[in-house]
């Protein structure tokens, strides 16, 4: 009897172990939210599986309402272990409920419910207030918006005042780049003291920046163009700082080379003129010629305007200038720094600006930008002008540069330069009158233009990469080279008046080529006159 009962007792056993499921309901347990922003919240959970079973759907429910009701759903990254998910385009300041739900094929399991806040709605959020410029009569400012506070802008301004009166508005200006607006004072009074903020509203409330106080400058208005000189009567040769605004033609720019101490018949005057501040000017046409036979354009620095004018040590141009001519600047060797202005699209070299060390350009400008004191265009993918009292020991180009143009390095200062192989082309008289010893023209250029090197007196090594394939006249000019060294297989093509000006370069220059390529140049036109030829 008993073991018959022992025996029965045995097989209910084995049949319930035979009946325990393999695969277990996954076990799941929420982590704590991160990352929470007005619109973002990263959601994470930790999974355990027990058994046999693989998880074959993981995802992410979510919705405003606990009961989970009308929940989005977002697949979790990950099936086991840690899984998570960033959820986007939530609301500001709203509390929302998640869960994870997972399948192993034989069941389906959520876990508890999860809560979280997102971050509401700010106010907008400003930068520092950056004064641009300064006349007597306009001011300029930028500032940037860090962060609009979730909300649409229903206003971006800045506010004024004359420091001690009641506050007044500037119009809306727009939102530009990066997030930067820029607000143009206009009106004011010189020698005045004011206050400006930069102001931002939206549907949660104002916000302000830390306001800056500035003093307007004290200027001379030339309301009627050609006026200047009877405006400034006996004064002229006795002012060493002049502001001055309004309208300008040839007779005023006549007028301020006296000052300067230079007249148009180029005779020495007694004027003690070194600075000059034409922010607010505007250069119209009209009036006596200027020097020689030349008149003012509208917006214009036109040619020898302040030709020979050395004791100029600083000037402003005026914001709505738009052309530079060449050489308007001839000659100033006292000119230490020039600006370029909001307006200003042209842009050309002037030679004898032997003190000037930087070229700086307005924020405003969208053509031409600087960098330690080169003037590039807006990409820098073109050199414009390297200045020549620069004193820097070395130059290197920065690698988005393309192109160097027209008389970029006249005259400068540096010793030796590496044109780098990602320069493709080089303008006229690019290197005219530099003190350089040493040149290197890498292998992404293909001319040497039209007097690229003339009146290099020091330069005494010259190296031409393997791409170049003619040298056109006069680019020796004046050179007294002691080595060059040409890495074209062919020899390039020398036109008629390459060599015309270089001296006596056939017999005191080395010429170096390719090794076994002397043959070959040799008997190539111009390169066959150099007694001395040797393979690198």
């Amino acid at each position: 009897m008993y073991k018959w009962i022992i025996a029965c007792c045995l097989l209910l056993l084995a049949c319930k172990k035979e009946e325990e499921p393999s695969v277990l309901a996954p076990r799941i347990s929420l982590n704590e939210v991160t990352e929470i922003t007005r619109n973002t919240a990263r959601i994470s959970a930790e999974i355990e599986l027990r058994g046999e079973g693989t998880v074959t759907s993981c995802k992410f429910l979510y919705g405003t309402s606990e009961d989970m009701a009308e929940a989005f759903q977002q697949e979790a990254e990950g099936v086991e272990g840690n899984v998570e998910t960033c959820l986007t385009g939530l609301q500001a300041g709203t509390s929302y409920y998640y869960c994870l739900e997972i399948s192993n094929g034989h069941s389906v399991v959520r876990s508890d419910i999860g809560h979280f806040q997102t971050l509401p709605n700010t106010l907008p959020v400003l930068g520092d207030l950056v004064m641009i410029y300064k006349g007597p009569f306009s001011a300029a400012f930028q500032c940037i918006l860090v962060d609009d506070g979730g909300e649409a802008l229903t206003s971006l301004a800045f506010t004024y005042r004359e420091k001690g009166t009641e506050t007044g508005k500037l119009g809306e200006v727009p939102l530009g780049d990066e997030g930067i607006f820029t607000g143009k004072l206009q009106g004011l009074e010189m020698g005045t003291t004011y206050i400006v903020s930069a102001y931002a509203v939206n549907s949660i409330g104002e916000t302000y920046s830390t306001p800056v106080e500035f003093t307007t400058s004290e200027a001379v208005y030339n309301s009627v163009p050609g006026m200047l000189p009877e405006i400034m009567g006996d004064q002229k040769y006795n002012l060493a700082s002049l502001t001055l605004s309004g309208f300008l033609n040839g007779t005023d720019i006549r007028l301020l080379r006296e000052m300067l101490g230079w007249d148009i018949e180029g005779h020495e005057t007694p004027g003690q003129l070194v600075e000059m501040d034409l922010s607010e000017a505007k250069i119209v046409e009209g009036g006596s010629s200027y020097y020689g036979s030349r008149y003012t354009r509208r917006d214009t620095l036109d040619y020898g305007m302040f030709l020979r004018c050395s004791q100029l040590q600083r000037i402003i141009l005026p914001h709505s200038l738009k052309v530079i001519e060449k050489d308007a600047f001839k000659g100033c060797s006292g000119l230490i720094s020039l600006t370029i202005p909001d307006s200003l699209v042209v842009y050309q070299t002037s030679s004898g600006c032997s003190a000037l060390q930087e070229l700086s350009v307005s924020p405003l400008n969208t053509v031409f930008s600087s960098i330690d004191g080169v003037l590039y265009n807006k990409d820098a993918s073109i050199l414009i002008h390297y200045p020549e009292g620069k004193t820097a020991e070395e130059f290197t180009f920065p690698s988005s540069v393309r192109k160097i143009g027209a008389a970029a390095f006249q005259n400068c200062l540096l010793d030796s330069i590496i044109i780098p192989v990602s320069v493709e082309e080089l303008g006229e008289q690019v290197f005219r009158g530099s003190r350089l010893k040493k040149i290197v023209i890498s292998d992404g250029v293909y001319t040497i233009p039209e007097a690229a090197f003339k009146e290099c007196t020091e330069l005494k090594e010259l190296v031409l990469g393997k791409e170049i394939s003619a040298l056109f006249d006069y680019c020796l000019d004046g050179c007294n080279l002691q080595e060059l060294y040409l890495m074209a297989a062919y020899p390039p093509v020398c036109y008629s008046s390459t060599f015309t000006g270089a001296g006596d370069i056939f017999n005191v220059c080395t010429l170096y080529v390719p090794s076994g390529r002397k043959p070959i140049y040799r008997q190539a036109k111009g390169w066959g006159n150099f007694p001395r030829i040797n393979e690198q």
